[in-house]
């Protein structure tokens, strides 16, 4: 008993750190519902699951948007791929534009769920359409891609991001090294899954970086959030770890306003003594008047 229980336990930890990361990772193993058009990036959802609140909540946390509805906008690139990747698929939740009763709402009056309508993008025509907002239906989610560099941290670990396939392999640590930072390795990058996520979402899935190499100075390693391999020039990614200061901006911020409070206590209690002292002193003055008298 006690040895199936400890088997039990080790088949969880093994899930949790191996095989929930991987499951997660959305970079490689969600392809089909990824779509990259016009320098943009666009998740799709076809499962009929969910509200219009519950589709923005998701968009949210890919740190996407949902698809916006405009009269200019016509995502013919968009459509022909949801025809031709899904035999079938429903209406899409897109944004919500602003109506009287959405501005009502932000005085304070509320309305009950039946009354109000969201936007779609609907499954026959693709028009933009309008139905009760708690029906279950998919969504689109939409980001614009970066174009050049970035600066981007994690924890203790500052990264440079360059997108652009011009650098060959020495070019790439030489240019690290005048920023006083290194070639990341691919090592490390394996299991980065938030550094991966933040390329993804913000470059999409055709860029290429050269890396580093473990125990090497020379050599180079490409990468790509689909590996693909298109030309011998890349971008590159460099990392620099960062001192932790023992005082933030946030413990900064707190000893200013406690260092504030404590000269403006000082400033009344020195204030209050001078009354105070002027009130004893008044009141001296006029008990030896009535003495004298």
């Amino acid at each position: 008993m006690a040895t199936s229980v400890y088997i039990l336990a080790l088949w969880c930890f093994i899930a949790i750190n191996h095989v929930l990361p991987i499951l997660g990772e959305h970079v490689h193993n969600s392809h089909t519902q990824w779509f990259e058009a016009n320098g943009n990036l666009y998740h799709i959802e076809v499962e009929p699951e969910f509200t219009w609140k519950e589709s923005m909540i998701h968009c949210k946390k890919e740190r996407l948007n949902l698809l916006r509805p405009s009269e200019e906008y016509h995502p013919a690139q968009l459509k022909e791929y949801i025809k031709t990747k899904f035999p079938k698929y429903p209406s899409f939740w897109v944004q919500k534009n602003a109506t009287k009763a959405s501005l009502v709402e932000n005085l304070g009056f509320k309305f009950e769920d039946k009354e109000r309508r969201c936007n779609k993008m609907d499954n026959q025509t693709f028009g933009w359409k309008t139905d009760k907002c708690y029906n279950n239906m998919g969504f689109i989610c939409e980001r614009a891609l970066k174009n050049g560099w970035s600066l981007h941290r994690l924890f203790n670990t500052r990264y440079y991001i360059m997108p652009d396939s011009k650098y060959t392999c020495n070019e790439v640590r030489q240019l690290c090294s005048e920023q006083n930072m290194t070639l990341t390795l691919l090592s490390s990058l394996d299991d980065n899954f938030s550094l991966k996520d933040y390329i993804f979402i913000n470059y999409g899935a055709f860029v290429t970086f050269w890396l580093g190499e473990q125990d090497t100075t020379t050599d180079c390693k490409f990468w790509s959030p689909l590996n693909t391999n298109k030309t011998e020039k890349r971008g590159y990614i460099c990392e620099q770890p960062v001192i932790q200061s023992f005082l933030t901006f946030r413990h900064l911020l707190l000893i200013g306003c406690v260092s504030v409070a404590a000269l403006i206590a000082i400033i009344v209690f020195v204030v209050f003594k001078l009354i105070l002292r002027r009130k004893v002193k008044d009141m001296q003055q006029n008990v030896e008047k009535v003495e004298k008298k």
